[in-house]
């Protein structure tokens, strides 16, 4: 939940972008992605990656060098990642409330918010916040990389203030 994305995972998303694009198994973007690492070092990484064909394929990736606290289990659609998490608990909530009604946007928002708790991400824990910053993005067909059905981000928040209820405030409008 706290992003610290650098200019070599913009390049990974790119190329993983192009290959979904494709319509590519999930599996084989991992694979591909991991393979031509923009940084050259696919250890520091971690991936899901969820297509809704053929009732739905999953993959994942957690490269080994993602520090010790990594948890990830999957669900029918979705793959639940963490890393510098505390505990599992709040995953489960994620899952949880992913599993209710609504829109995909909406069941997104929902994991969110159940992440939303200090320790989530244990890097923000001295911020007294869940993560440093929040976003989702939701494509549809035909959607460009610029211009997505969805793309709300909240980056920066002063102090304190929670970047998932920032970004829930963005959403509710």
């Amino acid at each position: 939940m706290c992003s610290y994305t650098g200019i070599m995972a913009f390049g990974n998303q790119n190329y993983a972008r192009q290959l979904m694009d494709r319509r590519l198994p999930p599996q084989e973007i991992i694979d591909s992605v991991t393979a031509r690492d923009a940084g050259g070092n696919p250890t520091v990484r971690q991936y899901g990656i969820v297509d809704l064909l053929n009732g739905g394929r999953t993959a994942g990736y957690t490269g080994v060098n993602c520090l010790s606290t990594r948890i990830t289990f999957w669900d029918q659609r979705m793959p639940f990642r963490a890393t510098f998490s505390a505990d599992s608990q709040f995953l489960i909530r994620c899952r949880q409330d992913f599993s209710g009604r609504g829109s995909l946007s909406d069941k997104l928002m929902a994991a969110l918010q159940g992440a939303n708790v200090v320790g989530a991400d244990t890097r923000c824990a001295s911020w007294m916040t869940s993560s440093k910053s929040a976003f989702i993005r939701v494509a549809k067909p035909g959607d460009t990389l610029g211009v997505l059905h969805l793309n709300l981000k909240v980056l920066i928040t002063p102090f304190g203030r929670e970047p998932i209820d920032s970004l829930q405030s963005l959403y509710n409008l």
